[in-house]
């Protein structure tokens, strides 16, 4: 509800009461208006309508003040409801997306563990290597004791060979 229109209905009358009061009461036409003024201003019934008409004005504007405040906090209430939703949903995504996120980051170190677990170590290939170094220098040896053992069986085939050709 407009305020204006709130404070054109209930205070408009209020100031036309009062404004006829006072320009009847302070104009002199003649002495008779004024004392029949007077009078009627001044006789209980009248001040006993005026206190009423006034406690009645003035619990009416309460209660359209009330109703205006009321009003107001309602809407005031549910849009800061409206808006504790709206960041309670974005709360609710941002958790989401973070729990994914983690998923994430938890599958990437199960994945490097393993590979970890399954990868050699600097020292590891080193022994590796040198062991390596060691059989091939184990296997060259065979070889020229093999080469020395089969030089030696072929001369001993020749010589077999040669002494058969002479008998």
């Amino acid at each position: 509800m407009n305020p204006t229109l709130l404070r054109r209905a209930v205070l408009r009358p209020l100031i036309q009461r009062r404004f006829v009061s006072v320009s009847t009461a302070s104009s002199t036409p003649s002495s008779s208006t004024v004392s029949t003024s007077v009078k009627a201003s001044h006789s209980g019934k009248k001040s006993r309508s005026q206190f009423g008409s006034g406690l009645i004005g003035f619990l009416l504007g309460g209660t359209i003040v009330g109703a205006v405040g009321w009003y107001e906090f309602l809407d005031d209430y549910r849009y800061a409801s409206r808006t504790l939703l709206e960041s309670v949903e974005e709360l609710e995504s941002s958790t989401r997306k973070v729990r994914d996120y983690a998923r994430k980051i938890e599958a990437v170190e199960a994945t490097l563990r393993r590979l970890e677990n399954q990868s050699v170590t600097e020292e590891a290939l080193n022994q590796l290597r040198q062991e390596m170094r060691t059989l091939m220098d184990s296997n060259e040896e065979n070889q020229y004791a093999w080469r020395g053992r089969i030089v030696d069986i072929e001369k001993d085939i020749n010589a077999l060979l040669k002494s058969a050709r002479r008998v």
